[in-house]
């Protein structure tokens, strides 16, 4: 074995399509999330390696043997995740190797460091130190990825089976399963190798945007997601739709077609795009607060507190947020927060007029830069006249105040939500934003 990569393939050999296959019966039967497939084909895809499949498997060496030949027919680098530690079932290194007529030997090395580990942990039983010792066998032409995290080592060996439909041209690389030591050792390790070996690179931009459905940025942007390179997809989340925009290059050449792409998005989604980074809507809102020196205050009644609980969740956000109150309640409405009885005998609790009442109250009583009032009727039933869905929020500031009507669909949860967003949306373009 070596760690030198010239000597298992030629320097001018490039990895350009790679494949995942995660090894574990227990991933088939969902007892654990296969979060290595996930990690591991994200950080393929910013190494500008294309990713088309990906496999799992039991710990079966039937199953594995053709799941690894399917693989190799198919793509130059093939990643095995999990399957290398001490027990019968770990059985990955094994097959690999004997598919591939790569021989196993000891490393000296790692088995070095197998005995202090089991010296320092106190393992002296004989069968348990036999049983570990299976994790120092490596294949004999091959580069060893050290585990830091654990004791069995990463290797990455050469395809050396020339019945195999792809040839002797690609390599395998196996990874330990536990994902704290497979993450730890493809970001010290293999990506390093990777690297070497990839003359791509992918770069993303994630315009995040509110209020605007999938169906209609697809129209919107129709003629430019059919084209491969650059690339535009998008991604639906509970508070907000992501748009992607990728752009595979080579490491030499500038992106100017991913900054001209990403224009023509902006440029057609306009006002709902709030955001170019990986901050979502409330972590923006916080960024230009933090960034303009200015704090809010909440006066909330069907959010009951929500609003304020997510800016709240951000650390660091008592340098922005002053306090809120729960104004549930008519009476307290009245008590607590000064809203005339008048006004809501008149307009009622849900009302343009009552919304405005609480957000220029709430500015006063915190001192505030921004006071957000949100009320509503969050369901399941209507209230005094007022439909389920019916939510008014408003915003006082210093300088001027804005109140503005919404009508939401779904159940009492997703309501709630929806007002939250938006009242932080509303904040962020009608007064933060340049």
């Amino acid at each position: 074995m070596n760690n030198d990569n010239e000597l298992l393939v030629d320097k001018d050999f490039k990895i350009e399509t790679a494949e995942i296959i995660t090894v574990g019966t227990e991933i088939l039967l969902g007892q654990v999330l296969n979060s290595n497939a996930q990690y591991l084909a994200r950080k393929l895809s910013n190494l500008g390696i294309n990713c088309y499949f990906q496999q799992s498997v039991g710990d079966n060496e039937i199953r594995l043997i053709e799941t690894l030949k399917l693989a190799l027919s198919r793509a130059d680098l093939v990643i095995i995740t999990g399957g290398l530690g001490p027990t019968a079932d770990d059985i990955s290194l094994e097959v690999a190797s004997k598919l591939t007529n790569n021989k196993l030997v000891i490393s000296e090395s790692e088995l070095e460091k197998l005995n202090y580990y089991l010296e320092s942990n106190g393992i002296i039983d004989i069968d348990n130190k036999n049983l570990n010792y299976k994790q120092v066998y490596v294949p004999e032409e091959s580069i060893i990825l050290p585990n830091d995290k654990g004791t069995a080592p990463g290797v990455i060996m050469k395809n050396k089976n020339a019945d195999l439909a792809a040839g002797a041209n690609n390599l395998i690389m196996l990874l330990p399963g536990p994902p704290k030591e497979n993450t730890f050792m493809f970001e010290n390790y293999a990506e390093k190798f990777i690297k070497e070996h990839s003359e791509y690179d992918i770069e993303n931009v994630y315009l995040r945007a509110f209020g605007l459905s999938e169906s209609v940025a697809f129209l919107a942007l129709e003629d430019i997601s059919t084209k491969q390179n650059p690339s535009v997809a998008t991604y639906v989340f509970p508070d907000e739709l992501v748009i992607r925009v990728s752009y595979k290059h080579k490491r030499t050449s500038d992106l100017q077609e991913l900054y001209d792409t990403v224009k023509i998005v902006e440029s057609r989604l306009g006002n709902y795009i709030f955001s170019k980074d990986s901050y979502n809507l409330v972590e923006t809102v916080f960024n230009k607060l933090m960034e303009n020196k200015q704090t809010i205050a909440f006066a909330e009644s069907c959010t009951a507190g929500l609003a304020s609980s997510k800016i709240a969740d951000i650390s660091g956000a008592s340098e922005v947020l002053l306090g809120g109150m729960v104004t549930y309640n008519n009476d307290i409405k009245v008590r607590m927060l000064g809203i005339p009885e008048s006004l809501i005998a008149e307009h009622g609790a849900v009302s343009n007029e009552a919304a405005l009442a609480m957000s220029t109250n709430a500015k006063l009583r915190f001192n505030s830069d921004f006071g957000i009032a949100i009320t509503g009727n969050a369901g399941p039933n209507p209230s005094e006249g007022k439909e389920v869905g019916l939510v008014y929020i408003a915003i006082s500031s210093r300088h001027k105040d804005i109140v503005e009507e919404f009508k939401f669909t779904g159940d009492r949860q997703k309501i709630r939500n929806k007002a939250c967003q938006s009242a932080y949306y509303l904040l962020l373009k009608s007064f933060l934003e340049d």
